[in-house]
């Protein structure tokens, strides 16, 4: 038995999401229904930045080291956004976070991404497993 290849990552936000915020709240999922879940909630000053279907927020990591880039395609949009992204549109919208204030909620799907072959191409990690918390987020991916 040969594990090859494996992640894991468990760090708290720089700017944790207060629990008292946590409200139920209508996630739609991409077959068409929906479920309740808890969705955190904030108002910080983070890089964000928003385009032609699609916004993007940097949530920073404690230590200011490492951040996770939440992408967030248009209502209904998912699948054509999910297409088009490439490693030059992913290094565009990265370039593209400025600081603001903003609010941000747990709503938002983490695209989880490496680099692929050495080719400098991103993809999505298909076998991995995000989990987003008021303190932080853990996530491993084999």
């Amino acid at each position: 038995m040969r594990l090859v290849n494996a992640i894991y990552f468990n760090a708290a936000w720089s700017h944790p999401f207060e629990e008292r915020l946590t409200r139920d709240g209508v996630f739609h999922l991409l077959g068409g229904g929906a479920a309740t879940v808890p969705m955190m909630k904030q108002t910080e000053r983070l890089r964000y930045t928003e385009g032609e279907g699609y916004q993007a927020v940097e949530l920073p990591y404690k230590g200011g080291k490492m951040a996770m880039v939440i992408l967030l395609p248009d209502a209904g949009q998912f699948r054509e956004f999910e297409d088009a992204l490439d490693a030059e549109r992913v290094d565009g919208i990265v370039k593209a976070l400025a600081w603001r204030t903003t609010t941000s909620r747990s709503r938002y799907s983490p695209w989880l991404t490496r680099r692929s072959n050495g080719m400098g191409r991103y993809r999505t990690l298909r076998s991995a497993c995000c989990t987003i918390r008021n303190r932080g987020a853990l996530a491993t991916s084999v």
